[in-house]
């Protein structure tokens, strides 16, 4: 079965069925709500769910007649818990699918049974008629209040996995004045009620009431009175208004203004004249006539748009219709060719802006006009598979803006056609029809967002449909987006994914701020700087966590970094940008982030740790003024699960120091869905996490889930804790990992397990650049990279049983792109119902000629023997001579001359070496001294 990114939605095996089911012929998804219904199925596999569109009654009444029942092995209600009304909706296994099936039967096709024609007497027939007359008529007096009683049970529904959950949550903080409130779609219900109060009762005179409301979201436009306040949610049923539970929520003094602006209002905003996106017409002119240097960070661009006129480069040929099978292979060589060139049509635009010089206006209509020919609904559509669509949608309205003085009637008018078309698309047939204020949950859809933006500013005033694009759009930047973080500022998706996203989504924030709009006040937006500075410090050797979590941290991060410190004059983002080796903004949005006057600042100044809640990353630095010389760690468990370019990898962590990689998170995508990205990369058994009886976390799931439960900063040291227990599938009653990181060079891992069944075995696992050593009877191991060294000791449990292997299992589809890396997973002898691991890790540095990585090609699954130390250096006598003290109530330990407490969960105090402490975790520095 054909694998895809976006794990919710149907794969191209699927489409005849799809089709069939859920298209009229030559039209696409109708998405108005009362048509359509959802039904969250799972595929055969398990690896992620499916969602199939169930049409309205009367049209799959005709479209059943002539299909074959399948057979049936499982009955569901809709997603919802509550029937579709008049509609029955069984599972099966089709055989000529690789997934599951599924068909329709009325609810009542029982009563012919229930008058049945049999030869009965006439005065049995006359009274069981009059029996089953009576009954049906009490049935139907019963049943006329029940689909109002049904849709009433539909509030306040739990959300699906792929849904995101009612917002503010009842006791929730908010931090934006006013909050977003959000809900969930109810059966059959295409016109919501809102109210809010600051009385429970909702007193008349005090409750806002909306109605008429389209969506399940619902921004004010005026800010509320700090303080506490209640809301709930509803309809009317044509009799009464129906509303669900009350939910209450505090708008604190400190919270951020931040009422909704309308697209009305942005409109209003939005000149009339050309260039209009990222430039005026005053700025062009100051551009091409300035004679003091002070837009030569712009040149550059000259430079490389007459590269490209000399490559007199051929039109980029649309693609043929992708193959129903085995497509990925061609459509990723075609869009990854397709990148490039687009962009040179980007910067032969931008040349023609900075000179007025028509050679490069020409290049870029010439490459322009071409993909106006291309068919909207064929191999470029913004449908699956996304690539080209995004693509053109990326950079096709900024040239045409830019060089629209350039273009003749025709041609305007063949673009404004084509454009409008395209978004269209996206607005109806990606966003809506989602719908994506309560699925938003899918990565390519969610970074189509800034794209919508961007056209509406370009086509408003010209395309009617701008306006409805603009006000679904501003609407969801204002609500759920981002899916992938929250007021913290994490990104769920990792590092790398973070600095692809930032770089679309951040123009359009500046954009706005130019109109006076401030999405950037939005605490999101306010927050994710710290995130590139943390998890993205830059030099990291690895993007962990997450896809792409081989590459380095490199200059594109620090590209992203300056435009963040110049939106927010922000000194530390300056000084990352600084070290990643950026002098000056680039490409499209240089002109709203050139700040030259911004003078950086060191992030030694700074807590040395953060945490983001949001996407559970807690990222620990020793030095981060210095990155030649800091240690981090970053410790994840993420209540988002492990879905879209996350894998299933809760209570995990990464080590890194000195520059170099030490304990990684392995493998490397070499093409989304493949079989190593698949069997491994997603797999718990790839990160250095716990497996359980040799099974791992569930993968593909946003249930699979973790949650950091403990974060304290204290200076000389800090401590987190995660709890996985979630992601095990119901395998364990828990799993928190717990972390000290005694600065700058110790780290602490207690583990603490209890399985869900009578016993079971665990393994421990970390996995390294190079090969492991061990000293068995000391229960140490080492982990090398260049001069950099990781010493690991087990103080407990003390019978360990330990494996190493190298290489990937299945093997990597290129192996000459890929090194191998070392997996070692030290186990539990004896199944015990629970088990606590206590180990103590150091870092420091080793002398000598450095320890270089394997060279090309990786191999397949190879088991080898953990040798022996080498000549490399003695580990420290501290982590060596470490041990665990007599203790009540937790784990006490002595590291060198200090005495550490950690209080185990559910216990009141720790008492060990005369000490008692009711805190989670205690240092006694200098305590044996």
């Amino acid at each position: 079965m054909s694998q895809k990114e976006n794990y919710d939605e149907p794969p191209l095996a699927w489409k005849a069925q799809w089709d069939y089911y859920c298209k009229k012929p030559g039209e696409h998804m109708k998405s108005e709500r009362n048509t359509i219904q959802r039904l969250n199925v799972f595929s055969k596999s398990g690896t992620f769910s499916r969602c199939l569109m169930v049409c309205d009654r009367q049209k799959l009444s005709s479209r059943l007649k002539t299909t074959k029942p399948y057979s049936m092995s499982e009955q569901k209600k809709s997603s919802n818990g509550s029937f579709f009304p008049g509609v029955h909706i069984t599972l099966g296994q089709n055989n000529s699918f690789n997934g599951p099936t599924w068909s329709v039967q009325p609810y009542f096709s029982g009563f012919q049974a229930f008058f049945g024609h049999r030869k009965l007497p006439v005065l049995q027939l006359f009274f069981m008629f009059f029996r089953r007359w009576v009954t049906l008529s009490l049935l139907l007096l019963l049943t006329a209040g029940l689909p109002g009683f049904l849709y009433a049970q539909d509030l306040d529904r739990p959300p699906l996995d792929i849904e995101v959950d009612y917002s503010p949550a009842d006791g929730d903080i908010s931090g934006t004045n006013p909050p977003a409130f959000i809900w969930l779609p109810a059966t059959d219900i295409d016109s919501y009620m809102l109210q809010y109060s600051p009385t429970r009762s909702f007193d008349p005179e005090h409750t806002i009431t909306v109605r008429d409301i389209d969506l399940t979201i619902h921004v004010p436009v005026e800010t509320l009175e700090p303080g506490v306040w209640y809301w709930r949610y509803g309809y009317h049923d044509g009799m009464q208004d129906r509303f669900s539970n009350v939910r209450q929520f505090e708008i604190p003094e400190t919270a951020v203004d931040f009422p909704l602006v309308t697209a009305d209002e942005m409109q209003e905003r939005i000149p009339g004249h050309r260039p209009r996106l990222f430039f005026s017409p005053e700025q062009v002119e100051d551009i091409r006539t300035d004679t003091d240097g002070r837009y030569d960070f712009l040149y550059p661009v000259i430079d490389e748009a007459r590269d490209i006129l000399a490559m007199d480069e051929p039109l980029f040929p649309e693609p043929d219709p992708w193959p129903e099978e085995n497509y990925r292979p061609i459509y990723t060589q075609t869009w990854q060719a397709m990148r490039p060139y687009t962009q040179r049509m980007l910067i032969s635009a931008l040349a023609y802006l900075y000179t007025g010089d028509e050679r490069f206006a020409d290049e870029a209509r010439r490459r322009l006009m071409h993909f106006m020919t291309w068919d909207v609904d064929g191999p470029s559509s913004a449908l699956w598979p996304t690539e080209l669509g995004m693509d053109i949608a990326k950079n096709a309205y900024a040239v045409f803006d830019w060089i629209y003085d350039v273009l003749s009637e025709d041609e305007i008018q063949r673009c404004k056609e084509v454009l409008t078309a395209r978004m269209e698309q996206i607005h109806r047939e990606v966003h809506r029809a989602r719908p994506m204020e309560s699925r938003p949950y899918s990565s390519h859809p969610g970074r189509m967002v800034g794209y919508v933006v961007e056209a509406g500013i370009v086509l408003a005033h010209e395309v009617p449909e701008a306006r409805e694009w603009l006000d679904y759009t501003l609407k969801l930047l204002w609500s759920t987006y981002p899916a992938w973080g929250g007021d913290d500022g994490g990104w769920h998706e990792g590092v790398s994914y973070w600095m692809h996203y930032m770089n679309s989504i951040l123009r359009v924030v500046a954009e706005l701020d130019r109109y006076g709009i401030p999405l950037k006040e939005k605490p999101f937006f306010r927050n994710t700087g710290f995130f590139g500075l943390y998890a993205g410090y830059p030099h990291r050797p690895t993007r962990a966590f997450g896809d792409e979590q081989i590459r380095p941290i490199d200059i594109n991060h620090g590209r992203v970094m300056y435009d963040f410190s110049s939106l927010y004059k922000n000194p530390y983002f300056r000084w990352h940008s600084e070290i990643s080796g950026v002098e000056n903004p680039s490409e499209r949005a240089a002109l709203l982030y050139h700040d030259p006057d911004l003078q950086s600042r060191s992030p030694g100044e700074l807590p040395q740790s953060r945490v983001f809640h949001d996407v559970g990353i807690v990222a620990m630095h020793s030095h981060m003024a210095d990155p030649e010389n800091n240690v981090l760690m970053l410790f994840k468990s993420n209540p988002l699960g492990a879905i879209s370019h996350n894998h299933a990898s809760q209570n995990a962590f990464i080590i890194e120091a000195f520059g170099e990689p030490l304990a990684i998170s392995s493998g490397s995508r070499q093409g989304h869905g493949s079989p190593s990205h698949r069997e491994w990369m997603w797999q718990t058994k790839a990160h250095n996490s716990i497996l359980v009886d040799g099974d791992g976390q569930v993968p593909r799931r946003r249930s699979s889930s973790g949650e950091i439960i403990a974060y304290e900063e204290h200076g000389d040291y800090v401590y987190a804790a995660g709890d996985a227990t979630r992601a095990y599938g119901g395998r364990l009653e828990q799993f928190h990992r717990h972390i000290l990181f005694l600065r700058p060079d110790y780290f602490i891992i207690i583990d603490d397990l209890i399985s869900a069944k009578n016993a079971s075995t665990y393994q421990w696992l970390l996995h390294g650049p190079t090969e492991f050593q061990i000293d068995r009877t000391a229960n140490v191991l080492i982990s090398r990279s260049g001069n950099a060294r990781l010493t690991t000791r087990f103080l407990t449990p003390q019978n360990l049983d330990y494996r190493q292997h190298t290489g990937f299992t299945p093997e990597m589809q290129r192996p000459s792109a890929m090194w191998n890396q070392f997996h070692l997973t030290a186990s539990t002898l004896q199944a015990e119902v629970s088990q606590r691991f206590v180990s103590v890790m150091r870092v420091d540095r080793i002398p000598g000629e450095p320890v270089l990585r394997p060279e090309p090609p990786s191999t397949s699954r190879r088991e080898i023997d953990i040798q022996a130390w080498d000549d490399s250096g003695t580990p420290s006598q501290v982590l060596l001579q470490a041990k665990l003290l007599q203790a009540d109530g937790g784990v006490a330990l002595r590291l060198g001359n200090d005495l550490i407490l950690w209080r185990e969960t559910g216990q009141e105090q720790i008492t060990a070496h005369g000490v008692t402490s009711t805190r989670d975790v205690t240092v006694k520095k200098d305590f044996f001294r």
